[in-house]
């Protein structure tokens, strides 16, 4: 870990030495070496975070699971992919290079050839089973969970760091939901279920196509539009 308190302490040090009346005791440099303090604990544990969740990874298909009680022998695209190893790729990339280029490039990978079901759409998988958790497609939670890996998972990587095989991955899953968009009518016929709908509903999510730039690069996205879709 030194490498990290390295990064954060040298700005400080070049700081002082190049003015030389700061005083150490002065208030202003107290809460910038506190400060400095809560950054460097902030960046080592979500490194040991991310090193963790990699000793629970599936041997066979080198994913994880979505949590470590219930749902140990599934990856979920609106859990797994979505909410964790998002996140640990946004780490990775700030903190570890080799981490970045092995093994979250691995699992990604391996999310695409294992999971994509409905073209580059993905589905829940069973470890145990080595298929897809569910027998038969069910379109609506296919497209939920794209749906959530791309807006709360893929778009902060991409937000952040550009053009990346993520991208790649969220712009194959946007040209593919493209081919679905009539799932999404008519969605009091979906009942109750309320984590369908707000995914649906997202006003990102529906209808007609825009472009709209991201780090200098456009991307194609889905927004809300009532009217019918645009050709």
């Amino acid at each position: 870990m030194k490498k990290i308190y390295y990064v954060l302490t040298i700005p400080l040090l070049l700081s002082v030495s190049c003015q030389s009346r700061i005083d150490p005791g002065s208030e202003p440099f107290q809460a910038a070496t506190v400060n400095a303090e809560l950054a460097h604990e902030s960046y080592v544990r979500c490194l040991n975070f991310t090193l963790a969740w990699l000793q629970h990874r599936d041997p066979e298909s080198g994913l994880i699971p979505s949590n470590l009680t219930a749902k140990t022998d599934l990856w979920e695209p609106h859990n797994s992919a979505a909410d964790n190893y998002a996140f640990m790729v946004l780490t990775a990339y700030l903190l570890d290079q080799d981490l970045y280029k092995g093994p979250m490039l691995e699992i990604l990978n391996a999310e695409k050839e294992l999971t994509s079901r409905v073209g580059s759409l993905p589905d829940t998988w069973s470890f145990s089973k080595k298929d897809f958790h569910a027998e038969d497609v069910v379109m609506d939670w296919i497209i939920f969970g794209t749906s959530e890996y791309i807006k709360d998972g893929i778009l902060p990587i991409t937000e952040y760091i550009g053009e990346s095989p993520w991208m790649d991955r969220m712009m194959e899953m946007l040209d593919d939901l493209g081919e679905h968009y009539t799932v999404f009518r008519g969605l009091d016929q979906l009942g109750g279920d309320k984590r369908i709908k707000r995914a649906l509903c997202c006003p990102s999510f529906l209808q007609s196509r825009k472009e709209r730039p991201i780090q200098g690069k456009f991307i194609q996205t889905i927004r809300q539009d009532p009217g019918s879709r645009q050709e």
